[in-house]
């Protein structure tokens, strides 16, 4: 038995291995990308051995391999992921989330690239820029909510991410191309394929106008959010100009189901709260930020909030079989709400203070406003530093993202109790942590 095929029938004992972690990887994809509000196909493979077979065959000649390690080098993907997006232009939104979801194995790859010269095409000078995407090699990341067999974590991962059309016109060239059934193809052949990719890339400009129109009509019509896509849209449209880096999104999806809840669920209705929140240098998720500011001044939508966050951690957790959530019992829901309730108490007497000054009348008081006031009046005490970490503490337990013991909450809503009572009591501050 040759080398390839020695390596054929390994990799033919693997290939559940890799056809599940594929799975594990696009279900993730899939998750993070409907929560962020963008649209787009997600499919997972592990690649057939007869496609390897043929692959390994033709790298060969080029190649020639000496070792079954030189060809699992060489070949990045056994697992693959496919990212088909409606709108070219959440590719940017869509590298933030594979960079906070997964861990890079790799710098990622970009096409068109200068060295990807196509060999087969020698004889013929295209007029088109040919493929464009960005391939990804990944590893899953272990994380608190999603816990898998570890044997998962160290498989490698190719995620490629292009436009719906680049991929299906991708499809035909790469079969028509590398699996020819009647020879090479012909000048004429590649000119139809090159002419097919002209129309691709003018595609792509057509679904960025439809894209931007969409974003026009949210944004006039006064009506409802049809959908949490629409509320991405105009949420990415008010904070892109604004800033410099691309808007980190959030859970899109989550604020949609709140905004609706608390009939907020119109562009007339959230545009006070963004607009204040467009300056903002912190880098948290815009829907974190989005909601802050509503239950800054809401506080009773925090239970709303808090169930509704719950029901889709559930969901959530039905699409994955390796998700758990824990049951954080009755003696920790009533510390956090109790903390929650000194929390509001702290923040309703500063904004009524801040709304009192002339500066501020008539405006939405926002949560970076309500540090500020807390900032600007240490008078030697040595507070800010807890300040800082408690509200780190109350966004991670409002959001979800992180657990906390019922000391520590308790503790905190001590030191919140002491500085309510420093700033609108004068009475002399006592640090509680």
């Amino acid at each position: 038995m040759d080398l390839i095929e020695s390596f054929i029938e390994q990799y033919e004992k693997e290939f559940d291995y890799y056809s599940e972690v594929s799975k594990l990887c696009g279900r993730e994809c899939e998750i993070a990308l409907k929560k962020a509000g963008i649209r787009a196909i997600v499919t997972s493979r592990a690649k057939q051995p007869d496609s390897l077979r043929e692959k390994l065959t033709s790298r060969n000649k080029k190649n020639a391999y000496k070792s079954s390690t030189d060809m699992r080098n060489d070949i990045v993907d056994f697992a693959g992921v496919r990212i088909a997006l409606y709108f070219p232009s959440a590719r940017k939104e869509v590298d933030h989330i594979i960079r906070s979801n997964f861990i890079l194995a790799e710098d990622p790859k970009e096409f068109p690239s200068s060295n990807s010269n196509n060999q087969s095409m020698v004889t013929y000078n295209k007029r088109f820029s040919g493929y464009h995407a960005t391939h990804y090699r990944v590893l899953l990341k272990q994380n608190n909510n999603i816990v898998y067999d570890q044997r998962f974590y160290s498989a490698k991962i190719e995620i490629q991410v292009a436009s719906v059309l680049m991929h299906a016109w991708s499809e035909v060239e790469h079969d028509l191309i590398y699996k020819p059934l009647s020879g090479n193809l012909s000048d004429d052949e590649h000119s139809i394929l090159d002419e097919l990719n002209g129309m691709v890339l003018s595609g792509e400009i057509a679904l960025e106008r439809l894209s931007s129109a969409i974003k026009r009509r949210v944004e006039l019509d006064s009506k409802s959010f049809s959908n949490h896509f629409e509320l991405a849209s105009y949420l990415y449209e008010n904070f892109a100009p604004a800033r410099n880096n691309e808007p980190l999104m959030g859970n899109v999806e989550l604020l949609f189901q709140f905004l609706r809840h608390i009939k907020f669920d119109k562009p007339s209705k959230i545009n006070k709260y963004i607009t204040k929140l467009k300056s903002g240098h912190e880098q948290i998720p815009i829907v974190n930020q989005v909601v802050d500011t509503i239950l800054s001044e809401h506080n009773e939508f925090y239970s709303v909030y808090r169930t509704i966050l719950a029901d889709i951690n559930a969901k959530t957790s039905k699409l994955n079989k390796y998700h758990t959530l824990n049951d954080i019992g009755d003696d920790f829901k009533q510390a956090f709400f109790s903390f929650i309730q000194t929390w509001n108490h702290l923040e309703n007497n500063i904004r009524k203070e801040l709304l009192d000054n002339v500066k501020h009348k008539n405006k939405v008081i926002s949560p970076l406003m309500i540090q500020d006031y807390i900032l600007d009046r240490d008078t030697g005490h040595d507070f800010i530093s807890t300040y800082k970490k408690i509200r780190r503490l109350r966004n991670e337990l409002v959001h979800g993202t992180a657990s906390a013991t019922i000391e520590d909450i308790n503790d905190a809503e001590k030191f919140l109790s002491s500085l309510n009572d420093f700033l609108f009591k004068h009475t002399p501050f006592q640090n509680k942590i």
